[in-house]
């Protein structure tokens, strides 16, 4: 049998907690407390909790935690962005505009204490900027074949 690396099981840890927080939040724990499921799943409340839970708590700080030390994360200059970045994604259904400022901690976190090991990297080369352009544009080429009239909303455009 092979003995599979720490980090290779911390990743999977990572993933059956996040199907595991997205099986209660997407319906079981409301309809357990008997909760009707529509209003539910377009709330507000379900909003944050997903923000806060899964992409703040599982794919921000999860990951970053797993390739930091202990040392680095009791740091208050590692910690406190890091909290102000989870909360951003908390406020993010009630306020589109912060999911920037979760943007802008991963690049000080980046910058900062190098989260290369994550795969985060800093757009210096030429491919990586155009790729960043075009995954930005994209969208507008989808909606160019909608027939639909545009319209100007600029808090979906961010």
């Amino acid at each position: 049998m092979i003995e599979i690396p720490k980090p290779a099981r911390q990743a999977l840890w990572l993933w059956v907690a996040f199907f595991l927080m997205a099986f209660l939040l997407n319906g079981t724990a409301p309809f357990l407390a008997g909760v009707e499921l529509h209003p539910w799943t377009y709330s507000r409340t379900k909003g944050v909790l997903v923000g806060l839970l899964i992409y703040g708590g599982l794919f921000m700080a999860g990951p970053v935690l797993l390739v930091k030390d202990r040392s680095v994360a009791r740091q208050p200059g590692f910690w406190i962005p890091l909290v102000i970045g989870i909360a951003a994604l908390g406020i993010r259904p009630l306020f589109r505009p912060c999911a920037l400022i979760a943007l802008v901690v991963l690049a000080y976190l980046h910058w900062r204490y190098d989260l290369s090991s994550l795969g985060v990297r800093s757009p210096t080369r030429g491919r990586d900027l155009a790729a960043v352009v075009f995954l930005g544009l994209l969208p507008l080429a989808i909606r160019s074949l909608s027939p639909e009239p545009w319209g100007w909303h600029p808090g979906d455009a961010l």
